[in-house]
């Protein structure tokens, strides 16, 4: 489980966003360095079902500072700056600031992989593409109606806080929240919706 809570953070989590509600709020500097302030919601239903015997995989996300003081280690670039943990009766709130160093360090924070985080620049035009949903159906059914039902009422949300005016292309899906152009952009969605799309969900960030 340790090899899981040390891969991408950001683009896990959401991944898992039938579990949890999650924001994150990038502000990009002209040399491509910045913050990510990051906020996930883990019901505590949902919690207390991966404190099962069994159930460890409901909960493969960085829930504790030491948590994320060990995947950071593994990440060059990145710098935690806060971390903070509530519990408002509801929901586990984790709300983490980060300090990355240039784009490729943001990368490795949305993920690894490379697959569901991609960078493009051509001359002065820059892209952030971020894929949320690689959509299709299938899983374990009983799986799916509980995520359904405890997922409501949660959301996910991405802004990025641009040095120049940019746009961002987004689907226009039932219950979005999106602003478009601007020097921040914003995409919010509820997870019910990011869960039933059926095909890929990508967001596209461009600026100059």
């Amino acid at each position: 489980m340790k090899q899981v809570k040390t891969a991408a953070l950001l683009l896990l989590i959401l991944s898992l966003c039938s579990c949890i509600g999650v924001s994150a709020d990038i502000v990009l500097n002209p040399d491509n360095s910045g913050t990510v302030t990051l906020e996930y919601r883990i019901s505590r239903y949902l919690e207390s079902l991966g404190k099962q015997d069994g159930n460890e995989r409901w909960l493969p996300v960085p829930a504790g500072k030491a948590d994320f003081e060990r995947t950071l280690e593994r990440l060059p670039g990145i710098a935690m700056l806060s971390f903070s943990s509530k519990d408002d009766g509801k929901d586990l709130v984790i709300t983490v600031k980060l300090r990355f160093a240039d784009m490729d360090a943001l990368l490795r924070f949305l993920d690894a992989s490379g697959n569901r985080a991609v960078y493009v620049r051509e001359n002065a035009s820059q892209r952030l593409t971020l894929t949320l949903s690689k959509g299709g159906a299938g899983g374990n059914r009983e799986l799916a109606d509980l995520f359904a039902k405890v997922s409501e009422g949660y959301m996910v949300s991405i802004s990025l806080d641009l040095p120049s005016e940019g746009t961002l292309t987004a689907p226009d899906l039932e219950g979005a929240e999106i602003r478009r152009q601007g020097k921040k952009l914003s995409c919010s969605l509820p997870i019910k919706t990011v869960l039933s799309s059926k095909e890929g969900l990508n967001l596209e960030f461009r600026w100059q």
